[in-house]
């Protein structure tokens, strides 16, 4: 609570306005041609293992990163 007192105008970057995230989204096309190899790297990383949180948080990051904060 000090901290929040002491420093009322604080904010997350993704807060500031303008913000961009790092690397580009998944409509940037340099982004968008490295896309399609990710879930393959991620299965490679997981040896065939039975873990789907790592597969949804994939999923999660890269259509959460499709829209904004308020849409």
């Amino acid at each position: 609570r000090a901290f929040i007192d002491a420093n009322p105008e604080s904010q997350q970057p993704w807060d500031v306005k303008g913000y961009r995230i790092p690397g580009g989204t998944p409509s940037h096309p340099k982004f968008a041609a490295n896309l399609p190899a990710f879930p393959a790297n991620l299965k490679k990383q997981l040896a065939g293992a039975p873990m789907p949180a790592p597969r949804n948080i994939l999923a999660a990051a890269v259509e959460g990163s499709q829209v904004d904060f308020e849409t």
